[in-house]
């Protein structure tokens, strides 16, 4: 049995305040993590291998990781590579599958172009030759 993966915006969820201006660059970038992981905590709709926008102006999109029994997320350079790597073991040990988002990925409306641009087809290739798809 396997599990579509989903996709989320949580953006307005996790964006720092204004107070936090004042903060660090170290300090923001914690507080921002921080407010990542309290959302996943906060609901449990989110599971291992659904994908995340986040909004960080490096890394817009992450992917919803696991360590120790607790819900934390992972990022990349590309989002399209987030399954990739080392979540790659953890999203097949967990029978996740991208194809839903892959089908429907007209319906991230402004999203589309930041996860897959225009290589499409061959980011498609990759999680079917990964058994992902």
């Amino acid at each position: 049995m396997f599990r579509y993966a989903k996709f989320y915006n949580i953006a307005d969820k996790v964006e720092l305040s204004i107070d936090d201006e004042d903060l660090s660059d170290k300090e923001q970038r914690k507080k921002f993590d921080n407010n990542v992981i309290n959302e996943l905590k906060s609901n449990s709709k989110y599971q291992i291998g659904d994908i995340l926008f986040i909004d960080d102006d490096d890394y817009p999109f992450a992917i919803v990781d696991e360590e120790n029994g607790t819900l934390t997320f992972a990022i990349r350079e590309h989002p399209e590579e987030l399954p990739f790597g080392h979540m790659l073991n953890k999203v097949k040990a967990h029978n996740v599958k991208y194809q839903r988002i892959f089908e429907n990925v007209n319906e991230l409306g402004e999203f589309r172009e930041l996860f897959v641009g225009d290589n499409e087809e061959e980011i498609i290739d990759d999680y079917k030759d990964a058994g992902i798809y």
